[in-house]
């Protein structure tokens, strides 16, 4: 979950307002939209993990937990440097 909220933390640094700005009219047009988009990419995004965590099982029986582990850290890692790169500008 935690990944999952940095992740969109960096994506809405995309789309944050100017120092003037007091609203942005496309995003009346696009919150219904990406809404459901977000929640369907959610979905497959958990559908993919539980098949990871099969195939880790079947491949690595009591080891899958420690990779299941290092893989779940690595993401943290990867979308928290994503996070921290991104510029003031």
């Amino acid at each position: 979950m935690l990944i999952c909220c940095i992740f969109i933390a960096c994506m809405a640094w995309n789309y944050r307002l100017k120092g003037g700005q007091l609203f942005k009219f496309k995003w009346i047009f696009l919150m219904p939209i990406l809404t459901v988009i977000i929640y369907f990419i959610m979905e497959c995004g958990l559908y993919a993990s539980r098949v990871l965590n099969y195939a880790l099982v079947i491949m690595l029986g009591n080891g899958a937990v420690y990779m299941s582990l290092a893989l779940l850290v690595l993401s943290l890692f990867i979308v928290c440097f994503i996070f921290v790169s991104r510029t003031a500008d």
